[in-house]
């Protein structure tokens, strides 16, 4: 599913602490894909937008210098000189006014560079200031079964209100 949604996206949009603790892989698609994109009006390839105030991020990992399009790497005003200077040449870098990045200023930034199809991965932080901004339009929930003790399978998800119920129940032993 996550790789469905991004086929088509134009931007994976993350924050500075989910690309820390997942350390994204480069944005590349296959050739077919490519042209698929090119046909369709769009990029190659998604581009990886990072939102990183501090600039702390692993500078080393191929995201940076790999993939098809050059990250986009969104930081503020107050971010210091030494960490815009660690910043690769394979990146380009957006500077936000202010002392946050507001969603809505990104959004539009985003879209005035022809990324129309915005996909914000989270983290929780980043996911929540685009929601409580107003620039979410809908969101995808993965659960999954795995757990310390074991693995569970779904068995039954319900829709009610607001709320999706699920049940899972352990899978191979007691």
């Amino acid at each position: 599913m996550l790789g469905a949604v991004r086929r088509w996206s134009d931007a994976v949009v993350v924050g500075a602490a989910t690309m820390r603790a997942e350390r994204y892989n480069p944005m590349k698609v296959s050739e077919a894909v490519a042209a698929e994109r090119v046909a369709a009006g769009q990029q190659v390839a998604p581009r990886l937008v990072i939102v990183s105030a501090s600039l702390d991020l692993p500078w080393s990992d191929p995201a940076y210098a790999e993939s098809m399009l050059p990250p986009l790497i969104v930081t503020v005003d107050s971010a210091p000189a030494e960490a815009r200077a660690r910043v690769p040449s394979t990146c380009e870098v957006l500077v936000a006014p202010g002392e946050r990045v507001d969603p809505m200023w990104l959004r539009e930034q985003l879209v005035d560079r022809g990324m129309e199809r915005i996909v914000c991965e989270g983290g929780r932080a980043l996911l929540a200031d685009f929601a409580r901004a107003g620039v979410v339009d809908e969101w995808a929930l993965t659960v999954s079964g795995l757990m310390p003790a074991g693995t569970f399978a779904p068995v039954l998800a319900r829709c009610e209100d607001e709320f999706v119920f699920t049940r899972f129940v352990r899978q191979g032993g007691s």
